[in-house]
C-alpha cells in the first residue's frame, strides 16, 4: 500500500508484547530509493533514546490504528546496539544492528528490497548478517553516502533542468517493498495550489549543502503532469496515468 510519508511518522510502532514508541523519521537510499531505517523515538519507555527498525522487521500496518507492527519483543529492542541515529550512520554500527536482530544485510546484491513481514526481494533471509559476511572490509566501510533523511529533504528545492520549479513537500512510500515510489513536489511559488508526483528515476542528485533535489525533467513536464490530491488515496489508475504520462516503466510489472 502507499503512505505519504507525513502520515508514516507518528505512527505507534508495536512490538509482540508492547509498544516500542513512535516514528520519528524515516532513512532511504537516494541511489536504489530504499527505505533502510525507521527511526522511532521511544518516549517514556526508554526515555531519551532513538531506535534504527529496519522495515525486514515489518508487519503489515494497521492504517486505522496507525500502528505498524514489528517481529520484534520490546526486549529485544531494549537490548540492541546503541546507534547514533544521527546521520551519517556507519557501516560497522549498521553491520552490528544487523547481526544483532539477523537482518538482511541490504547493501549485498541479493537484497534489493523488503516485503511483509521481512521478506527480502530480490533476496533471501540466507544473506543475513552473519560473522562470515561482516569482514574488516565491510565493517569498516565509511557510512553510506547515500542514506538520506525524509525529514530533512523535505522542504529541500527542486531544481529542474532548466531553472527552480518549487519544494518536496512529502514522499510516497510503498509499505510492502519499503521502496519510495514518488516525490511530492510543491509549486506554488509558481502555480498556487498545484502539487504533483514526480517519479525517483529522474532524480539526478540530492544535495545537502544547497539543500536541493536535482531533476532530469524540464520545468514544464513538472508543470503538466497529473495533479496530485493528498487527501485522496493513490490509486492504479492515476499510476497507469502518472507512468504514462512521465514514460517511465511501472514498477508494479517488474
Amino acid at each position: 500500500m502507499l503512505h505519504r510519508f507525513s502520515e508514516l511518522r507518528g505512527c505507534t510502532i508495536g512490538a509482540t508484547d508492547g509498544e516500542i514508541g513512535k516514528v520519528v523519521d524515516l532513512y532511504f537510499d537516494d541511489l536504489a530509493w530504499a527505505a533502510r531505517y525507521l527511526v522511532v523515538d521511544t518516549g517514556r519507555w526508554l526515555p531519551g533514546k532513538q531506535v534504527l527498525i529496519s522495515p525486514a522487521a515489518a508487519n503489515e500496518m494497521d492504517v486505522r490504528a496507525r500502528v505498524l507492527p514489528v517481529g520484534l519483543s520490546m526486549q529485544q529492542v531494549h537490548d540492541s546496539p546503541e546507534v547514533d541515529t544521527a546521520l551519517p550512520v556507519s557501516r560497522q554500527r549498521e553491520s552490528e544492528l544487523a547481526m544483532y536482530y539477523g537482518w538482511p544485510l541490504y547493501w549485498m546484491p541479493e537484497a534489493s528490497g523488503w516485503g511483509p513481514g521481512g521478506q527480502a526481494l530480490g533476496g533471501s533471509a540466507a544473506s543475513s548478517a552473519s560473522g562470515a559476511e561482516v569482514g574488516p572490509a565491510v565493517a569498516e566501510r565509511e557510512a553510506d553516502p547515500h542514506l538520506r533523511s525524509a525529514r530533512e529533504v523535505i522542504s529541500y528545492r527542486i531544481q529542474a533542468s532548466d531553472g527552480h520549479i518549487g519544494h518536496v513537500e512529502d514522499f510516497i512510500i510503498d509499505d510492502w517493498a519499503w521502496m519510495v515510489r514518488y516525490l511530492v513536489v510543491d509549486t506554488r511559488n509558481f502555480w498556487p495550489g498545484r502539487m504533483v508526483l514526480v517519479p525517483p528515476q529522474s532524480v539526478r542528485n540530492v544535495e545537502w549543502e544547497e539543500r536541493s533535489v536535482t531533476v532530469e525533467l524540464p520545468r514544464e513536464k513538472i508543470r503538466n503532469a497529473p495533479l496530485y490530491d493528498p487527501q485522496s488515496p493513490i490509486h492504479r489508475s492515476y499510476e497507469e496515468h502518472l507512468h504514462g504520462y512521465y514514460g517511465w516503466k511501472r514498477y508494479w510489472e517488474d
